[in-house]
Parts: structure tokens; sequence; C-alpha cells
């Protein structure tokens, strides 16, 4: 248990931050697994199939971590809306542009993952920091999956690179997408 009651406090709401963003980014991998359903792209429809069960990890590990500390999970949609990822564009009907969207949203997602663990870190929680990291190390795989498919499209180029921190706070960092095709 973590000794002041100001750091738990914040390493909650740092947590509650994270889960928002795991929702979002499930939800997202969610609906771009169910426009390529439609396209009949069985390679495609798996990647965002193991994004989306990836994220529904992240979820129970980092909701399990709030229990610990005696805080609330909030896991509405509802809550969803505070998310620090950006908004996924709908309307997108093919593969390759899910693709892309999802390469994107998962690069910000990887962003305030290590932007947390800094911060679990600096709060000398190690426990919210290692779990943090294994959460970042799932998002690095899934980062690459979507990354090296979408370059074969040659539409992506690096979506770590793509990320760019329009304003920050220690909550939330506001992520603007940039020109993601050549």
């Amino acid at each position: 248990m973590i000794d002041l009651a100001e750091k738990r406090t914040e390493i909650i709401e740092l947590l509650q931050d994270r889960l928002e963003d795991s929702i979002d980014l499930m939800m997202q991998a969610r609906q771009a697994h169910l426009n390529v359903a439609k396209n009949k792209n069985l390679m495609m429809e798996k990647l965002f199939g193991k994004v989306y069960s990836d994220a529904d990890g992240y979820i129970d590990l980092i909701a399990a971590r709030i229990e610990q500390l005696e805080g609330y999970s909030p896991g509405t949609i509802q809550s969803v809306v505070k998310s620090g990822l950006t908004d996924y564009p709908l309307g997108t009907s093919n593969c390759e542009g899910d693709l892309s969207d999802l390469a994107y949203s998962i690069a910000c997602y990887n962003e305030l993952i290590r932007n947390a663990i800094s911060r679990s870190a600096k709060l000398s929680d190690n426990v919210t920091e290692r779990l943090f990291t294994k959460v970042s190390l799932g998002v690095d795989m899934n980062l690459w999956h979507t990354s090296r498919n979408a370059d074969q499209d040659e539409r992506v180029h690096k979506s770590r690179d793509r990320v760019s921190v329009v304003e920050h706070n220690d909550r939330n960092p506001v992520y603007r997408r940039t020109a993601i095709y050549r």
C-alpha cells in the first residue's frame, strides 16, 4: 500500500485516466473489427480482434490495481468521453483506412501508457509502474503488427513518428494526427 494519501489519490486518478483510454482503445478496435468483417479480410479481422482482446486485458489489470488502492473504476461509455485518445474516424469502411486509424490510436495510447510509467515512477509506486510496463509491452507488439501490416500498403510510415503532442497537462496530453499518407 502506498504510504501517503495524496500519492494514493494521484495514482488512482492516473489509473482511472488510463482505464478510460483502455476502454476507448478497446472500442476503437471493435469498430475496426466490425468494419473489416464485412470486407472478408481474415488477416485484418484477426489482428483487430487481438487488439480488442488485449485492450480488454489491460482494462482488467488496471481496474484490479484501482481496486487494490480502494478506488473507483469508471467503466461506462460516458466515462470514455474524457479519454486522452483522439476520436476514431467514423465512416471508414475499408481495411487499409481502419488499419491506419487503429495504428494511430495504438501509438497515442502507447504514449499515454509510457507517460503513466514515468508518473508512477515519480510517485514511487513500483507496482503501478510495473503494471503499466506490462501493458506497454503488449501495446508495443500490437503497434508493431498494425504498423507493419499498414506499411505493406505504404499508407502508414512508423505510427510512433506520427504522434505529436499539441498540449500537455499531467493527466491527459492532447494529440493531433499528422498526415499519415505519403
